[in-house]
């Protein structure tokens, strides 16, 4: 696939591993799994789904934003981390399964290799879906996914087209966003990819591995994502990969650091607090004033 651009809005190159299938699902299928997610997300605020199946918006995020409702299945992740034995989610239910089943036949987990040995195309088979519900002005910061999945891993878009950004050390003020994100390219943004409704992308290569990727705050009134992903529980391909996204994790940390370090600081509002000590320390040096003008006196 071509990727875009945004500095210039052409289409240059590509980001090895990146792929982007259009009109993967038909209406039917797709209006199927947004009333199922929807029976879900009932179930899930009235407590009736296993463990942490379903996730609320947390309070600190919705402010700002960042969160967003959340179903998990085979496995349970928090901030990009995942959680194996501590935290417990349901299987992934039918439904989602028979989708995989139509993504691995439609070829969008192959690689090169799985291209040709038959047999390895169609054994890559995710386990494990994240969905996320994104309402109006909801965003996804960037990030580098958690190396226990393997690659490539997939992204079902549904109820609508919104953007994917991909970068390396990609700069947003610290818990938000730019108030004009979607009209020029950010900081360390080097790609954005419309991912339409009924559309799969797909990362693996240093899509998954070198590239940050986030979601643009969603312009629609609603974006449904799903998310499929298999552990790796292959120790040697575990150890490189996480060698390998922890060192752009720092590179991109210490970048932001920089960045952020380099903005002028806003004073912090007073306290009452402060304000009581201040005005109180005010009222010792006039006092003390007076009194030495009292005895020139």
């Amino acid at each position: 696939m071509g990727a875009k651009q945004t500095k210039n809005g052409k289409i240059e190159r590509t980001i090895k591993g990146l792929k982007l299938y259009e009109d993967v699902i038909d209406t039917e299928t797709h209006d199927e799994l947004v009333k199922f997610i929807d029976e879900q997300l009932v179930r899930g605020r009235k407590n009736e789904l296993i463990g942490s199946t379903y996730t609320p918006i947390p309070p600190k995020w919705d402010s700002r934003k960042q969160g967003r409702e959340m179903l998990q299945y085979g496995t349970y992740t928090h901030s990009n981390r995942v959680y194996d034995h501590e935290i417990f989610v349901e299987d992934m239910p039918d439904i989602l399964n028979v989708l995989v089943d139509e993504l691995v036949r439609f070829g969008v987990f192959a690689c090169d290799e799985c291209d040709r040995d038959e047999k390895k195309k169609n054994s890559f088979r995710p386990e494990s879906c994240t969905v996320n519900i994104y309402e109006k002005g909801q965003w996804l910061p960037p990030h580098v996914d958690n190396p226990n999945f393997s690659r490539p891993f997939c992204t079902v878009s549904l109820c609508a087209d919104e953007y994917t950004m991909f970068g390396r050390g990609i700069v947003w003020p610290e818990g938000s966003v730019p108030d004009d994100v979607h009209d020029k390219a950010s900081e360390g943004e080097e790609y954005r990819v419309l991912c339409k409704k009924n559309s799969v992308i797909v990362l693996g290569g240093d899509a998954g591995d070198v590239y940050e990727h986030a979601v643009l705050p969603v312009r629609a009134e609603r974006r449904i994502s799903l998310t499929f992903r298999k552990r790796d529980f292959n120790k040697e391909n575990l150890k490189k990969r996480t060698e390998l996204t922890e060192s752009v994790r720092r590179e991109y940390r210490a970048k932001r650091k920089e960045v952020y370090e380099s903005i002028p600081k806003e004073p912090e509002p007073e306290t009452e607090r402060e304000r009581i000590a201040r005005e109180r320390l005010e009222r010792k040096k006039e006092k003390e004033r007076r009194k030495i003008e009292t005895g020139r006196g």
